[in-house]
């Protein structure tokens, strides 16, 4: 059993730890396009994964107001990146779509991302690779 005072140190340690990697991995963002914000490529993502989506399904599945979609969407529509069109028989409804602009940043992006992951597989051992893999494994089964 682990004592208090090591739970603490190692809440704040793993914390820590996973900010840095964390802000490490994502600057996939800044070198594709430095003015995107990272809730902006996020919403890009969802709306790859998800195709053609509606503000309201958005607002719903992200657990934000459909005016905080809108306030990112804005953005995104002056980039390129997305395009947005009215419902054809309710006027009030907005269609959201990735561009093809939206969609060549994506690739960039992911040319990047795959790019960092070669140099760091290139700097650990099979063994740590491994070791890695297994603890990740292990917390995504605790976690559920």
């Amino acid at each position: 059993m682990i004592s208090e005072e090591k739970k603490g140190e190692y809440l704040a340690r793993f914390e820590s730890l996973f900010r840095q990697a964390m802000r490490r991995f994502h600057w996939d963002r800044a070198a594709a396009w430095p003015q995107l914000t990272r809730p902006q490529l996020l919403f890009l993502r969802y709306l790859a994964e998800r195709g053609t989506s509606r503000v309201t399904d958005v607002a719903r599945e992200l657990e934000i107001t459909p005016g905080a979609v809108t306030s990112l969407c804005n953005g995104l529509v002056k980039l390129g990146l997305i395009a947005r069109r009215r419902g054809e028989t309710d006027r009030r409804e907005v269609f959201l779509s990735l561009s093809p602009a939206g969609q060549n940043l994506l690739q960039a992006t992911d040319r990047l991302r795959q790019q960092k992951l070669e140099l760091l597989l290139e700097k650990l051992t099979e063994e740590e690779i491994e070791t890695f893999f297994r603890l990740w494994e292990r917390i995504i089964e605790i976690l559920g």
